[in-house]
């Protein structure tokens, strides 16, 4: 075996070899400039190598021989050229573990034999670097698992929505047909029984309302929960009024053109949703959805406004709905001072509902801007 020694007491020039290790393996990177290709001898325990480029005797014949601490795995051994060096990457035989040396030990250290500090890793850095990787992996995989999470979650509300204004929708449905075929096929007579007919499913479809106020509070829609919350407060205190009223205020002319108003509202807005979850868009849908509200919110307040007048003026002269709270402050509660107080209150409602409307329709159309001609 032709030792260390020999080679440097020949006149041989040595390129300057930079060495680094992890558990696995031993890299090499031979600092010889436009090296041409190398003549490599690799056995389980030594290495010849020699290659003609650029080092620091200048441009010419460079080799070296190292004997390695432990046994090395020839086939699982590679190298590349660059501009200015050559890389070898070798695989230690058998169980991986860190050598405390690069050659036996027993062997005096080359001159031109050192370490390579930019790829230098130590037995606990590796440790450090596996623990940072598991804890990269660990995270990954829990920001996936929340991803996956948040997409479930989704799926499952966006279902729920799509039932609830489906279901809502065919309630309407039902009661906008029951009105316009009722009075198709009855006349006028069925617009006097109108509540009696689909009196108790308005109640129902009004009352399920309530529930868009709650997807706007556990924020399953981004609608502010205030503008839900007190239209289906003011339809529900109607629907309480036309309850209590009995037949006089159940059997006025407005009843009829209220659950029109409000279903045909509802016809329009409930599928514009339903499609929007399913993110489809009707245009000529969307287009009623933003437009029609002009006239049935107003139409349909004057309606609320005529049968509060009709069950106040019943309240009054019957004396009905009166509440004497006794106490050291005693008090009366009247249904009838209640509905004049709601009375102005639906005025400035549907004003502050109108304008939010107004507000959702510039921002779904924008303004037109006219064009003056040149």
């Amino acid at each position: 075996m032709v030792k260390i020694k020999e080679y440097e007491e020949q006149n041989v020039l040595h390129p300057t070899v930079s060495w680094a290790q992890r558990k696995e393996t031993i890299s090499l990177k031979v600092h010889i400039a436009n090296a041409k290709a190398p003549t490599i001898h690799l056995t389980e325990s030594t290495l010849k190598f020699q290659v003609e480029g650029s080092g620091a005797g200048g441009s010419n014949l460079y080799e070296f021989f190292l004997e390695f601490y432990k046994p090395i795995d020839q086939e699982g051994c590679v190298y590349k050229s660059a501009s200015s060096c050559i890389e070898m990457q070798l695989t230690k035989l058998g169980r991986a573990e860190w050598w405390p040396r690069l050659i036996p030990e027993n062997m005096k250290k080359p001159h031109f034999l050192k370490l390579d500090f930019d790829k230098w890793m130590s037995e606990s850095d590796e440790e450090n670097e596996e623990l940072q990787k598991k804890l990269a992996e660990a995270q990954k995989s829990q920001e996936s698992s929340f991803e996956e999470t948040e997409k479930a979650h989704d799926v499952v509300v966006n279902f729920y929505l799509a039932m609830y204004n489906g279901v809502q929708f065919l309630l309407f449905c039902a009661i906008f047909l029951s009105c316009i075929l009722g009075r198709i096929l009855q006349g006028s007579d069925f617009q006097v029984y109108a509540y009696k007919h689909v009196g108790r499913l308005v109640t129902f479809a009004v009352l399920l309302s309530y529930l868009e106020t709650m997807h706007s509070i556990v924020k399953f829609v981004k609608t502010p929960w205030f503008f839900p919350f007190m239209q289906v407060s003011g339809r529900c205190f109607v629907t309480l009024c036309l309850w209590l009223g009995g037949s006089p205020v159940q059997e006025g002319w407005a009843v009829w053109y209220l659950f029109a108003a409000w279903s045909g509202a509802e016809v329009i807005r409930y599928p514009t949703y339903l499609l929007q979850i399913l993110r489809r868009e009707s245009k000529y849908l969307t287009w009623l959805r933003y437009n029609a509200w002009m006239i049935l919110y107003p139409f349909g307040t004057f309606c609320e406004y005529c049968i509060f007048k009709e069950a106040l003026v019943l309240f009054e002269e019957h004396g009905q709905y009166i509440y004497e709270i006794p106490g050291p402050v005693s008090f009366t509660l009247r249904l009838a001072d209640f509905i004049k107080v709601y009375i102005v209150l639906l005025v400035l409602g549907i004003s502050v509902l109108m304008r939010h409307m107004w507000k959702l329709r510039k921002m779904k159309y924008g303004l037109r801007k006219k064009f003056k001609p040149a």
